[in-house]
């Protein structure tokens, strides 16, 4: 979904975007880096050049009782190019 939910500070699209760019310098320097972000069109965009894992994560903290349960997510590894 959103990637601002759990902080009173915003981790906008560009700050996802500034992420994503840092993560695919490491990785041309030949560092292993491994990250989990929501499973949405942006953040496959961003990550598109790397093989993307999907998995399911549990959440049981919501203050909506009905969001609670497994949300799908997608992890990232850098030594593992698409």
């Amino acid at each position: 979904g959103t990637f601002d939910q759990y902080s009173s500070t915003r981790f906008d699209l560009d700050q996802q975007a500034r992420l994503a760019e840092l993560f695919q310098q490491l990785g041309a320097r030949g560092l292993r880096c491994m990250l989990s972000n929501s499973d949405n069109e942006f953040t496959r965009e961003q990550y598109a050049s790397f093989k993307i894992h999907e998995v399911t994560a549990p959440r049981s903290i919501n203050s909506r009782a009905h969001s609670r349960g497994h949300v799908k997510e997608v992890v990232v590894c850098s030594w593992i190019a698409r």
